[in-house]
């Protein structure tokens, strides 16, 4: 931190890596707000910050984090993700669903947000849609293990298809 002491970047993967890989919650914390002095807009610091709210189960400080980056940024992916997931738990499946929506435009060749959306579309009950996403996710990243899990769970409860 002494060596770039007002970059916003520097101080944020400074915090993601303290975070992450040293479990330094307090720190990264710590930095993440200093990120946000140099510069007040910076997404990627508010949406660390909102993640690491969400963690410690504060969803009103979150959420107000994420919907404050939001107005920032509309189109950082993780923040779209993580957001809809969070919003997903609260049942506010509508608003989850703009969101996804809104990820996949933004990144179409993602094929996580597929599987993501997929997930919401099956808890919600439309099943064709839910299918639909995650035949799509495959197409995308036909090797991916967890969706690849996801397709064999779904094909197993929702179809009742016993075939590998």
């Amino acid at each position: 931190v002494q060596l770039a002491p007002n970059n916003a970047e520097c101080l944020f993967s400074l915090a993601c890596l303290l975070h992450e890989e040293e479990g330094e919650l307090k720190q990264a914390q710590r930095l993440l707000e200093r990120a946000l002095r140099v510069l007040p807009r910076h997404v990627p610091s508010l949406y660390q910050l909102g993640s690491m709210a969400e963690d410690r189960g504060e969803d009103a400080e979150a959420a107000s984090l994420f919907q404050r980056a939001l107005d920032i940024d509309d189109t950082y992916v993780p923040l779209l993700t993580t957001y809809a997931g969070m919003l997903d738990g609260e049942g506010r499946r509508e608003e989850a669903k703009e969101l996804w929506e809104k990820a996949m435009r933004v990144k179409p060749e993602d094929g996580s947000i597929r599987r993501d959306m997929g997930r919401h579309m099956e808890e919600a009950g439309d099943t064709d849609a839910a299918y639909h996403h995650y035949q799509e996710a495959l197409r995308l990243a036909p090797h991916d293990v967890p969706t690849l899990n996801c397709m064999a769970q779904f094909k197993w409860e929702i179809l009742g298809d016993t075939k590998e």
